[in-house]
């Protein structure tokens, strides 16, 4: 009976996706990527590299294939979808052309992730230009038609944000635009070809680590079913918290509160951000800096904290910085490290790693004269270290074991991390910060939807004093650095604008309606989680009536099938969401232990 029904759903899915190519009735895995590329394409070097990893870390198969030694394609139909990473597809003679020409018309599948051209196979894309056409070098930003991934309908990145050199591009009036520049030129679209589908990108976004997200959601929005390994996460960090400050009347909080920036921090935006975690479930980490002078040698004081006091209304003094950090661990938060000062922990800024330990020597004894228990987590300040500030850190604090830079930026400055073992220790785990602020841009969105996307993670950070950092308190700052341009108040309850806590309120609710599933955690919390997930002894098998999770670990994966479909229970196997998104049906899970789930009818 079993094999009488699962041979109904694979009817069904042929039915349903114009085409798994014939192959599928094989036992093979139905998940297995052909990565085209050419190193001798500059742009593709960086699109291939974002391509490995998603893919790697999602769990998904594929094979490289490198059309600069290689003039003939392996098997196609042993394959479910094609990435082409390369513009230089015209490299290859007119057969393994044709042959790709005839994969997609037989019910295979294509994605173009770089922009490129080749008049014999232009027509499987919907292409209808009859000769190479002009490329152009300015594409102005890019404007997202459809929600490719969920919540990018609407998003326009400018073009300070989207380096693109595009193609002059003509399309047949079935292709489905996804996203188009500014004048309206198409930059990503998809198309049906006989009995197979394609998306070409025309565009070099791609190479960006940024939009990842895009590359992955091409993959598995052409796929009938797919299943990827994710972290299930969303850590929100607070640095310089607790921290120093100045007692002085600031705007815009002088106009809306009439009170000092310690009154704000302490007794404002403390309770505010502890409710707004309470009632959204966040859990948030937050990262210490004893100090804001400029001292780089020792002795090294602690006089700002010492004195960041307030008066209670019997007269006696609080310290802020002490009473706060009581406060988080009260609040269950995970309090870390953010350097003795904010000067970066690097040779150019303290001349010589002694000198940086001493600093961090000094921080340890402040530390536990406040915690019987040391930090797990370093964040560098500045979001800024290099090796030897890194290692300074790693030898004075030997507790911690989790490393928050920078998503994006510069290795050497300890910036550019991956979710996973940290390059410069292997006993770190690196959870990197994707995106920051209470106000997102769109282009901020992007980074954060396309993280989700990729891993399944949304790391995000604020600052206590960015509602100070206005172009007024801060004139002779550079426009990027402004985190407060607007001007925006904290809540605006009495100024009539809409203040910064509100704006973030609107975003942790967005992320929460688009995706259910992502569960807020401290970093600590969250370690084990990116452990397994970079876990490279995992993996998944999708066949055409079931999926293999073959893991030691608990893990949460997403799972996209016809939405005429679901997957069968299993005591292995706990269903965190389950959504129809387009015709696809959405299915986030959890599983222990690994498992078979075999689908069935909805």
């Amino acid at each position: 009976m079993k094999r009488i029904v699962s041979l109904y759903i694979v009817l069904i899915i042929l039915t349903l996706s114009t085409s798994i190519p014939t192959a599928a009735f094989a036992r093979k895995n139905l998940q297995n990527v052909l990565i085209v590329y050419s190193t001798e394409d500059p742009y593709c070097m960086e699109v291939l590299k974002n391509t490995e990893i998603v893919l790697e870390k999602n769990d998904i198969y594929f094979t490289k294939f490198n059309l600069s030694s290689n003039y003939t394609f392996p098997a196609l139909d042993d394959f479910a979808i094609v990435a082409i990473a390369t513009e230089t597809i015209y490299y290859l003679p007119i057969g393994p052309q044709m042959d790709l020409k005839n994969y997609v018309k037989n019910g295979g599948r294509v994605v173009q992730l770089l922009r490129g051209y080749s008049q014999d196979v232009v027509e499987i894309y919907g292409i209808t230009n009859t000769t190479t056409p002009e490329i152009i070098e300015q594409v102005g930003g890019i404007e997202f038609i459809t929600d490719f991934i969920p919540g990018v309908k609407g998003l326009k990145i400018p073009p300070k944000d989207c380096e693109n050199v595009s193609y002059e591009i003509s399309l047949n009036q079935d292709a489905r635009i996804i996203a188009r520049a500014y004048s309206g030129l198409p930059l990503a679209w998809s198309y049906v070809y006989g009995n197979g589908e394609t998306i070409f990108w025309n565009a070099t976004l791609l190479s960006d680590k940024a939009y990842r997200g895009l590359i992955i959601g091409s993959i598995t929005s052409l796929l009938p079913i797919s299943a990827r390994k994710i972290i299930g996460a969303g850590l929100v960090y607070i640095d310089d918290m607790p921290s120093p400050s100045w007692k002085t009347k600031l705007e815009p909080i002088k106009s809306e509160y009439d009170i000092t920036d310690t009154e704000y921090y302490f007794k404002v935006m403390l309770p505010d951000l502890i409710d707004l975690g309470k009632r959204y479930n966040i859990k948030y980490t937050t990262a210490t800096v004893f100090s804001y002078n400029n001292i780089t040698k020792p002795p090294f004081s602690f006089f700002e904290w010492d004195n960041t006091t307030l008066l209670n209304e019997d007269g006696s003094k609080i310290n802020v910085p002490e009473q706060t950090f009581k406060i988080l661990n009260e609040e269950k938060a995970e309090v870390g490290f953010h350097g003795y000062n904010h000067i970066p922990f690097t040779l150019a800024e303290w001349h010589n790693q002694a000198n940086m330990k001493k600093a961090v020597e000094s921080a340890r004894e402040k530390w536990f004269s406040l915690s019987s228990t040391a930090p797990r987590v370093y964040v560098p300040p500045m979001n800024v270290n290099d090796r030897e500030g890194f290692d300074a850190v790693m030898d004075v604090f030997p507790e911690i074991s989790i490393y928050a830079s920078l998503y994006t930026g510069y290795f050497d400055e300890g910036c550019d991390r991956e979710f996973g073992i940290e390059p410069w220790n292997e006993r770190i785990v690196s959870i990197p910060r994707v995106t920051s602020g209470y106000n997102l841009s769109d282009y901020d969105k992007i980074l954060a939807l396309s993280a989700i996307e990729s891993f399944g993670v949304w790391t995000h950070f604020l600052h206590p004093d960015d509602v100070f950092s206005t172009p007024i308190n801060y004139p002779l700052a550079e426009p990027e650095w402004i985190r407060n341009p607007e001007s925006l108040p904290w809540k605006g309850v009495n100024t009539g604008k809409n203040g910064l806590f509100y704006k973030f309120e609107k975003v942790v609710d967005k992320i929460e309606s688009l995706y259910p599933w992502l569960s807020f955690k401290t970093a600590l919390e969250a370690k084990d989680d990116i452990l397994h997930y970079d876990d490279s002894g995992s993996s998944i098998d999708v066949y055409n009536d079931f999926i293999n999770f073959n893991t030691f670990h608990e893990a949460t994966y997403i799972v996209e099938l016809p939405s005429i479909l679901t997957l069968e229970k299993d005591e292995n196997l706990t269903i965190l969401s389950n959504e129809i998104f387009g015709n696809k049906r959405k299915m986030v899970i959890r599983v222990k232990n690994g498992c078979k789930v075999y689908f069935k009818a909805s």
